[in-house]
């Protein structure tokens, strides 16, 4: 299934009767594990976006990035899973070009946006005190609406060669100019969404848990001094945490968005089966369900904005407010970046 190759309008045809029968109709193993992610996906996203929404103590420069992830990730199950259904049901050149067309277009959105939450990260640590002068609403919001625009012009700009590309090709005639402008455009996704992003990513949560290891120590060396030894555990629980967080980050973003970014380079040098591509295809998906979950329990804020929420809407009541209280109190020594490293545990991602 590839979007890669063109051929006849006879081979076309014999083509799309080929993959019709293999695909067409509802098939259960196929349908219903997309159809479950992309409702979940719609669920999850919708629901994060709407709160960092309508409260306003969430409406932080961060969150509004997130929040402009999980809007663009919500468009995967909403859109983009509903074309791949129709797509492999009816094998219509049209559905599945315009379904490989969005879907690499949600997905340049959040290849960036995880850059954006990777940086705003790191400026947050490494430069607590010129944080809010350097990331205002304003700007990000400009920023944001660049991202936007720039995944509607990558998309505009193969739209002067992809609709005359037939997206089912089992044939070894290939229109040259349209297979060379492919190549160029694929190599271009994998530099400039997956290869350059993962290499910012990497340097910057190196430089970030040096920084913490070095902020750990001073605590512990103030603790030893000042307080407890359960406060010396505490911060050496957060610090594993950290790394435990910027790992998790970095190989769950090779393993979801580097099968996804080569499938159609791979495909031009060998023809994959179609249980691979679904494979492909299917984790690409559920990274848009995996985002928002994964950033939630990251931030300590958004994340007991969720659970307060939840326990609201199903009628729990919310308890242990004294031990929080106190808690916060115990930490009233700690400046400076020690300070913000303990109210917001500084995992924003």
């Amino acid at each position: 299934m590839s979007s890669d190759q063109a051929y006849t309008d006879g081979e076309a045809q014999n083509a799309s009767g080929d993959v019709t029968s293999q695909y067409g109709g509802f098939q259960a193993e196929i349908d219903i594990p997309l159809v479950s992610i992309a409702f979940l996906i719609v669920v999850v996203n919708g629901y994060i976006t709407l709160l960092i929404s309508r409260r306003r103590d969430l409406r932080t420069p961060s969150n509004m990035i997130l929040a402009s992830l999980t809007v663009s990730d919500g468009l995967t199950g909403l859109i983009s899973v509903p074309l791949l259904l129709i797509c492999l049901s009816t094998a219509s050149n049209e559905t599945c070009m315009a379904s490989a067309m969005f879907i690499r277009f949600i997905s340049i959105l959040s290849a960036v946006h995880i850059l954006l939450l990777t940086l705003d990260r790191y400026v947050f640590i490494v430069h607590p005190h010129k944080y809010y002068d350097i990331v205002r609403k304003g700007r990000v919001l400009l920023v944001i609406l660049a991202v936007w625009l720039m995944g509607i012009l990558v998309t505009v700009i193969r739209l002067d060669w992809a609709i005359n590309v037939y997206v089912f090709d089992e044939s070894l005639d290939q229109e040259k100019e349209i297979d060379r402008k492919e190549r160029i455009f694929n190599w271009f996704c994998l530099s400039a969404f997956f290869i350059i992003p993962l290499f910012i990513t990497i340097t910057l949560d190196a430089q970030l848990l040096f920084v913490l290891r070095h902020q750990v120590r001073k605590i512990l060396q103030n603790n030893l001094i000042h307080a407890r030894q359960e406060q010396s555990m505490r911060t050496k629980k957060r610090e594993r945490r950290a790394v435990l967080v910027y790992v998790v980050v970095v190989v769950t973003f090779i393993i979801c968005w580097l099968p996804y970014f080569i499938l159609d380079l791979w495909q031009q040098w060998a023809k994959l089966s179609a249980a691979v591509v679904y494979l492909i295809m299917f984790i690409r998906v559920v990274t848009s369900l995996s985002n928002p979950i994964m950033y939630t329990l990251s931030h300590r804020t958004l994340r007991r904005a969720v659970v307060v929420s939840l326990r609201k809407t199903f009628g729990h009541k919310k308890h242990g407010r004294p031990r929080a209280m106190s808690y916060q109190s115990g930490q009233s020594g700690q400046s400076g970046l020690t300070a913000q490293l303990t109210k917001t545990e500084t995992t924003q991602m």
